[in-house]
């Protein structure tokens, strides 16, 4: 063998090297996504076990940014809708842009069935006369088309016809969190392990989006936006979503502030403009209601914008500090023993830092996750 034909096997064997060490790395790869997707929990069997998760930081990461997917969407046509939700008969609600209502098809197909009969789905209905309602509905079906997570609503299909645009979506069968948490008298009324579950789904769907290539923020993050399926799995409403900028910071449908005014950061407030900080300061008050069982205004109640602004993070700061005395009197039997004391602690922290008047000084949506991740394998 002469020395260019020596030189040729090493170089095949170092590529041969090369190939097996991608293709185990691909294995693992695989294997961890398979890991992630085959973990489901239901609300009946929910506990310590089910809850515990993966919390080493660059696992967690890399499951969160992997989740992207095209889907497939069905063309419906307007007369199918119209069967499908009986004409437009039952509301399941209304916003700027539309009113959803509740409408029945075949599982397999989509094609329209009678109530009660099939799959159960929700139709978002946009306004004609609603001048940005286009522009809305194509941004919506654009973003949703891109992005699969298993805590954010599906999107189905779609339909425009003239001027009518419509937007079909899977059913929710057990509301919002908002539901659940202020109206319990009417819903049934969530247990702690539950609402930790839904916390850390929409953390995670949150988390997924900071962290995908094309970067997505919540305008308008609040309790009405986590959505609950059969199993009070949460799924974040994909209303209010939007692109973020990488080179502006800035969105690309409006700076115009959309918040509801006790979720949103003072950043956010006075420029209108929305960063991954301003998601993690509204979660942090979520995080409190669902402690507290108090509503976010209500734990404020401010007068005037100057009061408001120089005492939100003070009162938010008390609340979480004080939880043995503002715990909503539902979960008073959730959290037996010496644990209880060391958990608040640890969720007050991570409240306070979340709303923090300092975006700098905030977590990034991955930390939070990994936050409530600990929470489930240590407290529960």
């Amino acid at each position: 063998m002469n020395t260019s034909e020596l030189e040729m096997e090493i170089e095949n064997y170092e590529n041969g090297k090369d190939d097996i060490a991608r293709n185990r790395h691909q294995e693992k790869k695989s294997s961890s996504i398979k890991r992630f997707v085959n973990l489901t929990v239901t609300a009946q069997t929910i506990s310590a076990r089910a809850l515990s998760v993966n919390t080493d930081a660059k696992t967690s990461k890399f499951i969160i940014g992997s989740m992207s997917v095209t889907a497939n969407l069905k063309e419906f046509i307007l007369t199918d809708l119209e069967r499908a939700t009986s004409n437009f008969e039952e509301v399941l609600g209304k916003g700027s842009s539309g009113k959803v209502f509740k409408g029945w098809v075949h599982e397999n197909t989509y094609a329209p069935s009678t109530p009660n009969i099939g799959l159960p789905i929700a139709v978002k209905r946009f306004i004609p006369e609603r001048t940005q309602g286009h522009a809305e509905w194509q941004m919506e079906i654009d973003l949703l088309r891109e992005c699969n997570h298993p805590n954010l609503v599906k999107l189905l299909g779609y339909c425009s016809e003239g001027r009518e645009h419509f937007l079909v979506y899977e059913y929710m069968q057990n509301r919002d969190l908002d539901t659940h948490i202020f109206k319990w008298e009417i819903y049934q009324k969530l247990h702690w392990e539950v609402r930790l579950k839904i916390l850390i789904g929409a953390a995670r769907c949150l988390a997924f989006f900071h962290t995908a290539k094309q970067i997505v923020v919540c305008r308008d993050l609040k309790t009405s936006r986590i959505l609950l399926d059969e199993n009070f799995n949460a799924k974040l409403s994909p209303h209010q979503l939007t692109r973020l900028s990488l080179s502006s910071k800035d969105t690309d449908v409006t700076t115009r502030s959309a918040a509801t005014l006790c979720y949103a950061a003072p950043e956010y407030v006075k420029s209108g403009i929305i960063s991954l900080e301003t998601d993690v300061y509204a979660f942090g008050v979520v995080l409190m209601e669902i402690m507290t069982g108090i509503r976010a205004d209500e734990m404020l109640h401010f007068t005037d914008s100057i009061t408001y602004y120089n005492d939100k993070e003070k009162r938010l700061v008390h609340y979480a500090t004080s939880l043995n005395t503002y715990l909503d009197p539902w979960l008073d039997d959730n959290f037996p023993g010496g644990a209880r004391s060391q958990l608040f602690a640890f969720i007050a922290s991570l409240i306070t830092k979340c709303v923090d008047s300092s975006p700098s000084n905030r977590p990034s949506m991955s930390e939070v996750v990994e936050s409530l991740e600990l929470i489930a394998v240590e407290f529960i």
